[in-house]
C-alpha cells in the first residue's frame, strides 16, 4: 500500500507540474491588459486629399467616444495610435 501512495503522489505532482507549464505557456501567449487603440479616418473630396469633407474616430479607449461628421467618400486616410 505504501508503494501505491508514493506513486499516486508522484502522479499528482507530475500533473500539477504539467498544468503549471501549460498555464504558463497560455499566459505568455496572451498580452497583459492591452489598452486598445483609437483610429482616425479623414475623408476627402478627391484623390489629391486637399479638401476634407468628413472625419470619423473609432475608439477602444475607456471613456473616449467614437464619432463621425461630414460625408463618407472613397478617398480617405487612416491613422491609429494606442490609447493614452
Amino acid at each position: 500500500m505504501q508503494g501505491f501512495r508514493s506513486r499516486g503522489r508522484t502522479a499528482y505532482r507530475a500533473a500539477a507540474v504539467a498544468l503549471a507549464v501549460c498555464l504558463g505557456l497560455v499566459g505568455a501567449a496572451v498580452p497583459a491588459q492591452a489598452k486598445g487603440t483609437i483610429t482616425f479616418v479623414a475623408y476627402f473630396s478627391d484623390a489629391t486629399h486637399s479638401n476634407l469633407v468628413g472625419a470619423s474616430t473609432f475608439s477602444e479607449c475607456p471613456g473616449d467616444p467614437s464619432y463621425h461628421w461630414g460625408a463618407y467618400t472613397a478617398y480617405y486616410t487612416i491613422e491609429s495610435e494606442p490609447c493614452p
